[in-house]
């Protein structure tokens, strides 16, 4: 089991914040996982500033998994690797 609430810099400080986050494969070459997060994660793309507002950290990088289907290493290679900042993320899946 795991858990974590994150102390909010970013993101509503309620229950919705509580981690871990689901993300459902949509995709058949995916898998459904979950994701904790605790840091400050953005995309290069963007900056802190942006990556403030209303979803936390967590809840950004989850949507990118939903965005492409679920998890994969190679979705994972393209997200965390356009990721700045200074983190640290647990994602577990039952698919090897």
């Amino acid at each position: 089991m795991i858990g974590h609430l994150r102390y909010g810099t970013s993101g509503e400080r309620s229950l919705d914040n509580v981690q871990p986050f689901l993300v459902q494969a949509t995709d058949a070459d995916c898998a459904d996982m979950v994701i904790a997060h605790n840091g400050t994660a953005y995309p290069e793309c963007g900056s802190e500033d942006e990556a403030a507002g209303e979803m936390s950290d967590t809840q950004k990088i989850a949507e990118l998994f939903n965005k492409m289907g679920g998890f994969s290493e190679k979705n994972a290679s393209a997200i965390l690797g356009d990721l700045k900042g200074a983190y640290n993320l647990l994602m577990l899946t039952k698919k090897a």
